[in-house]
């Protein structure tokens, strides 16, 4: 899938279900004149201090922005999520190469390591330019998605800040916005027209 850039208009929260390829998020003075001549006509609307992300609200009401910090501060008992497996070789070998799911879930008895934090990643999670940022869940950062197909990334762009043009030739990627406003265009495939949208709070292209 060919994607174009995503402009945006506030410090963004994007979940994305799958991660670029390349570098990210270059500020608008880097770009190209005609690209930086799009994107000019965004204005910054908001800024966020948190990620917005909360699992305390079942229904998905208005709660649902409310900050990482606020949601797990209210309660002591969450476990942390276990990196002891994050980025390790012989881990990542052996679950490539186990034949089934159940032998996967065998060599991971921590049931903590079943869980990533965005807001407290492993190493070599996070990728960040001069318009955003995004950390990211693969195979090598968070080992249980070995045999699943999938991955994640949470984005947080920036005024004016967009995701560089890049291709998906063996995935597709879903974006959802978390809080803010995203302009999105892409193109399934040479010759067919662009699908462009522009996406608010709790939507997905």
């Amino acid at each position: 899938m060919h994607s174009s850039p995503l402009f945006v208009a506030s410090l963004l929260p994007v979940l994305a279900f799958s991660l670029p390829q390349g570098g990210i998020f270059p500020a608008p003075s880097d770009l190209p004149p005609a690209v930086h001549a799009s994107s000019t006509s965004v204005s910054a609307t908001a800024t966020i201090t948190g990620t917005a992300v909360s699992t305390s609200n079942s229904t998905y009401g208005s709660t649902l922005d409310s900050s990482i910090d606020t949601a797990t501060s209210s309660s002591s008992a969450i476990t942390p999520a276990d990196t002891s497996i994050a980025n390790d070789p012989e881990i990542i070998g052996q679950l490539s190469l186990a034949p089934k799911a159940v032998d996967r879930i065998k060599l991971i008895p921590q049931d903590a390591s079943f869980k990533f934090d965005f807001k407290a990643p492993p190493a070599d999670t996070l990728s960040e330019g001069k318009g955003g940022r995004t950390v990211r869940a693969d195979r090598k950062s968070f080992p249980p998605l070995i045999g699943t197909g999938g991955s994640m990334a949470l984005g947080f762009l920036g005024p004016c800040g967009f995701n560089t043009p890049h291709t998906h030739p063996r995935s597709a990627e879903f974006n959802l916005v978390v809080q803010g406003t995203l302009e999105t265009e892409f193109t399934l495939e040479n010759g067919a027209r662009t699908i462009r949208n522009t996406l608010a709070t709790h939507q997905m292209t």
